[in-house]
């Protein structure tokens, strides 16, 4: 390190522990409680708002959850199942070509990666759709929610 560098450093250090540290920092440390309590307050008044709104939904038995386990299981087969085919088609069928040799194929391939992306995406949003359907009816979930939410609370320092 070069010596007026060092010197540099020497002598900014107290500027450093009068400025930063005694002056800034505690600004800082003062917005970041504040910003964190807010930001804790308002999960806590979603995931409250979120409880108040799946109570009213009728909780599943279990075999309707386990049925709904395996519904989802099965989109989740059938919709990975092209994505599969396609790569062991073109692992296992297809010359390794790096770029297509024209226009056209390009346009195919491009098309082919397009159609497999969407059908991936459908059966992600079903997916989703359908293990929402079964959570907000679950008795474990509620109970979850409301674990969480007294925890946050628990959190929560009370402003002097």
């Amino acid at each position: 390190m070069p010596w007026y560098l060092t010197l540099t450093l020497f002598f900014l250090a107290p500027v450093y522990t009068i400025v930063v540290r005694d002056k800034l920092w505690p600004r800082i440390q003062d917005w970041w409680a504040t910003r964190s309590r807010s930001a804790t307050e308002v999960r806590i008044q979603k995931l409250e708002s979120l409880l108040a709104e799946i109570e009213s939904l009728p909780l599943l038995t279990p075999f309707e959850d386990m049925v709904m386990k395996g519904l989802t299981g099965i989109i989740i087969f059938l919709m990975m199942m092209p994505t599969f085919a396609a790569l062991v088609y073109v692992t296992l069928f297809r010359p390794v070509e790096l770029l297509p040799a024209t226009l056209s194929e390009l346009y195919r391939q491009v098309m082919i990666l397009l159609i497999l992306l969407v059908d991936v995406l459908i059966g992600a949003g079903m997916q989703t759709a359908l293990d929402r359907f079964r959570r907000y009816r679950s008795l474990e979930y509620r109970q979850a929610l409301g674990k969480d939410i007294d925890h946050l609370r628990a959190g929560l320092v009370p402003l002097a």
